[in-house]
């Protein structure tokens, strides 16, 4: 006789804390096929080589970006393996919540002004002026970023109101940002 065994199903989730020491969590989602999944290999650089063998690794990146390889198998040799791309965007206690120059020219390449470490599930608000005072921009939605349309090259005035998603401490900070459409990024 014959015996057919089902394959075990590879997957995985990560969690990691932005505002933390930079470890992400790793927690197996793996499904069973015909028996119980015995092995856990786990691959953090795309290397090839095996970086840890536990079922929920947890791990300090030095990268925010990494490619992940799980390999699962099970006591009668049935095997799964998934491929990911885990990005986590850990905040620096000394990077800015908003940059200080944008360049939207279409490249695709820093063409939003983008605020960092902002709750986007608290209040939050922002203007930006012009140097003659005129409103530009405004939002109440963190999600959102500014394009510069219809805003010419320049210096350019904001007011920031959020709560900070490290400390959760309420903030209202004001500064200036510069516009500069440039040549694209090659």
């Amino acid at each position: 006789t014959v015996d057919v065994f089902a394959n075990p199903t590879a997957n995985f989730t990560t969690e990691a804390n932005p505002c933390g020491d930079k470890t992400i969590s790793f927690t197996d989602l793996s499904n069973n096929g015909s028996s119980n999944i015995n092995n856990w290999n786990w691959d953090f650089n795309s290397d090839g080589i095996i970086d840890n063998t536990n079922q929920n690794p947890l791990i300090l990146s030095d990268t925010n970006n990494n490619i992940v390889t799980l390999y699962v198998s099970d006591v009668n040799g049935c095997n799964d393996t998934i491929i990911k791309d885990v990005v986590v965007e850990f905040l620096d206690a000394t990077q800015s919540i908003v940059p200080n120059i944008f360049t939207p020219n279409g490249d695709n390449w820093n063409d939003e002004l983008v605020f960092k470490g902002v709750d986007d599930t608290k209040e939050f608000s922002i203007k930006i002026f012009n140097r003659w005072g005129r409103l530009m921009y405004e939002s109440t939605d963190a999600l959102k970023s500014w394009d510069g349309k219809d805003a010419a090259d320049g210096t350019y005035f904001y007011e920031l109101k959020y709560t900070d998603i490290c400390s959760s401490e309420e903030k209202l900070k004001t500064g200036t940002v510069t516009l500069l459409r440039g040549p694209k990024k090659q």
